[in-house]
Order: structure tokens, then sequence, then C-alpha cells
């Protein structure tokens, strides 16, 4: 697996505001970015095991896909902070980033978007 410092990454920011600004966030929804369809999926604070607020594993309704899951009480901004970052990692990873590497490349680039 190449390095952060070996690869750069393709980070298309302005796209994927532009989706999530476009997302209804009070319920389920499916979408597309960059080739691979997701299902945003929300829960509630009785459902959540340990801190996790937000993540997005292997989709079970997209063959290839991923879901993401958002805690459901989270205000409307917040929601599109953790929905950026989980697509963002998930880019990563299918561009051959390790999983920690996708993290850390993600949470550079949520503050450079969002302060």
């Amino acid at each position: 697996m190449e390095t952060f410092k070996e690869k750069m990454p393709e980070i298309k920011s302005r796209e994927l505001l532009h989706l999530i600004n476009s997302l209804p966030l009070e319920h389920y929804g499916q979408f597309s970015f960059n080739g691979v369809g997701y299902t945003l999926l929300f829960f509630d604070k009785e459902e959540l095991e340990g801190d996790d607020i937000a993540w997005n594993s292997a989709s079970t309704a997209i063959e290839g896909g991923r879901d993401i899951y958002i805690l459901e009480t989270l205000s409307e901004e917040e929601k599109r902070k953790k929905i950026f970052h989980e697509i963002l990692e998930s880019d990563l990873y299918r561009q051959g980033f390790e999983m920690g590497q996708c993290h850390d490349i993600a949470a550079r680039v949520d503050e450079e978007v969002f302060g």
C-alpha cells in the first residue's frame, strides 16, 4: 500500500459539499458520489453503542456501496459535517489509502472546509 507521501489523494470537496447540501436530513435516503452508492441512515441515542456518533460500513442494500450512520439528534450543520467526513473517508479508502490514513486526511480536509 502506498503511503500518503507517495500518492496524492483526489479530493472533490466542492462536489461533495454540493451533494451534501442537497440531501434531505430528516429521513433515510440513497445517493451516489464518485461512482459509489450510499445509504444514509439515522439512529437514535438508545441505539448508540460506544461513543461513535457517525460511521460508515459496507452497505447492506447496495452492492459495492456504503451505509452511513448518523446520530439523528445532531444539528443539521453537524449532520452535514459528519456526512462529509464519512463520504470522504470512504472515497479515500476506495482510492487505496489505509483506513488510518483515510481518517487523518479526512480530518485535515474537514478543518480546511469547515474551520
